[in-house]
């Protein structure tokens, strides 16, 4: 883990691209961020791909579910923009935004589903990622899959209310997991202290606002997910007085 607070842009750049997508990973590059979260689902024949719900209708109008569609199909639908007009681009592969990231930076694959985590453990290994790639999951059950197909990189835990924060950090320690990555309005003194008592890092999401950015800072969380890192970015790595 790094010495100082890492910054993530998070679903590649949402903010100001469209979600999950390559375009998302080179802005996201050039502004600067230490890292980019992105969200992984299984293709009908298995292949990793980019996209945050199971079903496709949100960020591309289509119906259907991702397990339902080949990846060359997927590549031919249009990610909407985050005005909800049509993008130019179709839902990526995992190899093609590994390829896009390419040690750059940081890349935290949230792991969607079970059943994924031997073939992303195939593509991470095949583009010589593991030394630059987080996995995240909100599932226990997947933590422990990453963790057996992909010992050599870092897991932690998701948790969203109506979690329970210490019994999602007792899990994040019985599953080996170097840290938990938990909703900003979650986060207090005594989550803060929680988890360094365990040994745990502490990782957040998705915070937009300078203020909070800050706050998340004072507590010592190790990294910050945002969809407008550049927004949060002053306020987040200056030293605290």
């Amino acid at each position: 883990m790094s010495g100082h607070p890492l910054l993530l842009s998070h679903r590649t750049q949402m903010g100001t691209c469209p979600e999950n997508t390559l375009a998302g990973i080179h802005a996201a590059i050039a502004a600067g961020v230490d890292g980019i979260e992105v969200d992984v689902r299984a293709a009908r024949d298995g292949t990793p791909m980019l996209l945050h719900d199971a079903v496709l209708s949100r960020s591309t109008g289509d119906p259907r579910l991702l397990a339902e569609v080949t990846p060359a199909a997927a590549r031919y639908l249009r990610v909407r923009q985050p005005d909800g007009s049509a993008g130019d681009e179709g839902v990526p592969t995992l190899a093609a935004a590994l390829e896009a990231v390419a040690g750059q930076c940081l890349l935290v694959l949230e792991v969607k589903e079970p059943g994924v985590a031997a073939a992303i453990a195939r593509r991470v290994r095949a583009a010589r990622a593991a030394e630059w790639c987080w996995t995240w999951s909100f599932l226990p059950d997947v933590v422990e899959e990453m963790r057996g197909a992909l010992p050599e990189v870092p897991a932690a835990l998701l948790v969203a209310s109506p979690t329970p924060v210490d019994r999602a950090i007792a899990t994040a320690v019985r599953l080996g997991a170097v840290g938990v990555s938990i909703n900003h309005a979650l986060i207090d003194d005594s989550v803060a202290e929680s988890a360094a008592r365990r040994g745990l890092a502490l990782f957040t999401w998705t915070v937009n606002s300078a203020a909070e950015a800050r706050r998340m800072r004072a507590l010592g969380v190790s990294a910050l997910c945002s969809d407008f890192p550049d927004r949060v970015e002053r306020a987040y790595r200056r030293p605290l007085r």
